[in-house]
């Protein structure tokens, strides 16, 4: 099982009860790469987060993935994605625009998101993927992923 309070949006574990994922959504706009390395960095060191494989932060625009093997709490992202290309089918399904959707209407489209990565016979991906979202789909499928309502 996975720990009973977690500092973070959401968190995804495996059959074994192995974090996988810890996430943040952030309905933020114009996010550089060194503010999610120093919000990565700030919530490592001030909320004492469970290891896991991979962190990851989501916004409207770009989403930031590092897997964490060795990684040091300040490092940049090893992944910065366009997210528009991730999340457009999302978008339309939730009749929202990058630009002006909230921060829980943007937490639920980006669990909306992983829980299709994670679902058995869920999101399928493309051989010609990009190389970050072809291991983070592997690692997620069948999956649980839960979301921080205290977060």
């Amino acid at each position: 099982m996975p720990p009973s309070h977690v500092a973070v949006d959401f968190v995804a574990w495996n059959k074994q009860g192995d974090l996988i994922l810890l996430a943040e959504a952030k309905s933020r706009h114009g996010a550089a790469e060194n503010w999610a390395a120093r919000l990565r960095g700030n919530m490592i060191a001030h909320r004492a987060l469970p290891r896991a494989h991979y962190f990851l932060i989501a916004t409207p625009a770009l989403v930031y993935l590092w897997n964490q093997e060795g990684s040091r709490a300040g490092a940049p992202a090893d992944f910065a994605i366009d997210a528009v290309s991730v999340f457009t089918p999302y978008f339309r399904k939730f009749n929202q625009e990058p630009s002006d959707i909230g921060p829980e209407e943007f937490r639920l489209l980006v669990l909306a998101w992983l829980t299709g990565i994670a679902r058995p016979g869920g999101q399928k991906v493309a051989e010609s993927a990009e190389p970050w979202l072809a291991e983070l789909t592997g690692s997620l499928q069948n999956a649980f992923v839960a979301m921080n309502v205290c977060g």
